[in-house]
């Protein structure tokens, strides 16, 4: 509850209003919620993507528009047995490559990065993380971990965002 999915959708909102193709990801699989916010349907997204056969051709129809201009949504879509697998296969790299044909910026909505082994296995396959730290709730033991976890898995850190800080 740190506010990752706020903080990467309102980033995705700024890149768009000064012009940015965006594509937003919901990767969190056990907690999707980017469809909501953005009041998108909830399928077919990444997962379907994923394991179909043919998934160029799902691609198309599970990239939706919002309605921020230059801002598009790819959501979670259908929850996978094994999202860990889905999400380090060689057809995710496969998809992240095609999309970052067509977008200035692809941004993820991870999975938390401490208690669930998805959100480390996704960033390998990224040009970078941007963590994400709530004042006063976050230890430092915590955001030490991350940084850790993000190390081992050979992972650039672009920046750390502070939230909800009580001045």
């Amino acid at each position: 509850e740190e506010g990752k999915t706020t903080c990467v959708a309102n980033l995705a909102v700024a890149l768009s209003h000064i012009g940015k193709k965006v594509l937003l990801m919901d990767t969190d699989s056990r907690k999707p919620v980017l469809h909501r916010t953005f009041h998108c349907r909830r399928s077919p997204g990444l997962i379907n993507v994923l394991v179909e056969e043919d998934w160029q051709k799902l691609l198309s129809e599970a990239i939706q528009g919002t309605q921020v201009k230059n801002l598009d949504l790819l959501v979670c879509g259908n929850r996978p047995p094994n999202p860990n697998e889905m999400l380090g296969s060689e057809k995710m790299v496969q998809l992240i490559d095609s999309l970052a044909q067509r977008y200035e910026f692809v941004l993820f909505d991870s999975p938390p990065l401490l208690t669930i082994s998805d959100a480390p296995v996704l960033s390998q396959r990224l040009d970078g993380a941007v963590l994400v730290v709530r004042g006063g709730k976050t230890s430092r033991t915590s955001l030490k971990n991350a940084v850790e976890i993000l190390s081992t898995a050979h992972t650039e850190i672009m920046g750390i965002v502070l939230n909800d800080i009580d001045f």
